[in-house]
């Protein structure tokens, strides 16, 4: 069954601002996030804004794959 682009697009969304990523990044959980906000996130809270859950580091590193899915989707 075909994703709907509701459904699409519900996923290229940052969980903290609610828009469509431009500069998505994983944080040390596994979930992706738009870069500044994350970071900007990480400067006040030391949990996961999706499960509140503790994070042993503050790293976050670029989600290329979901960045160019998310171009390609924005250029079609």
């Amino acid at each position: 069954m075909p994703l709907s682009l509701a459904t699409i697009r519900a996923a290229f969304l940052c969980h903290l601002i609610k828009d469509i990523m431009i500069d998505s990044v994983i944080c040390t959980v596994g979930y992706s996030y738009d870069r500044w906000a994350i970071e900007e996130w990480l400067c006040s809270f030391p949990t996961s804004p999706n499960t509140n859950e503790c994070l042993y580091n503050k790293y976050v590193i670029s989600n290329k794959t979901l960045k160019s899915v998310i171009e390609n989707w924005v250029i079609c």
